[in-house]
């Protein structure tokens, strides 16, 4: 097997992969942060759920 030939093969679906889940990754992190900011403010928790239906 030639490693140089397999990767050029997965690299296009690979990064693709990697792309969406470090977008997820930092969405979840950024709403994360949304509702500790809001919690340590004493706001109401369900504030947290109603961003992420917005967003």
């Amino acid at each position: 097997m030639n490693f140089e030939t397999d990767m050029l093969n997965t690299n296009q679906v690979d990064l693709l992969s990697t792309i969406d889940c470090s977008l997820f990754i930092y969405d979840m992190m950024k709403r994360t942060h949304i509702f500790w900011h809001q919690f340590k403010h004493k706001n109401k928790i369900f504030i947290f759920f109603v961003n992420i239906d917005l967003n």
